[in-house]
C-alpha cells in the first residue's frame, strides 16, 4: 500500500489461495486496521 508514493505496507502473503480450489476467507477486520493506519496514521504534513 502507497502514501505519497512511499510504500508503507508491504508483506509476504503467508498462505496464498488458489483460484477455484478454496474459498476466500473474509478480511473485513484485517482490512479495516490496515485503512486506518494508512488514514489516519501518518503525519499532520502528509495531510493537505
Amino acid at each position: 500500500m502507497l502514501r505519497d508514493g512511499k510504500i508503507i505496507a508491504d508483506r509476504e502473503i503467508a498462505e496464498p489461495l488458489i483460484a477455484g480450489e478454496a474459498e476466500r476467507p473474509s478480511e473485513a477486520a484485517e482490512m479495516e486496521g490496515l485503512f486506518r493506519d494508512t488514514y489516519y496514521g501518518g503525519n499532520e504534513e502528509e495531510y493537505n
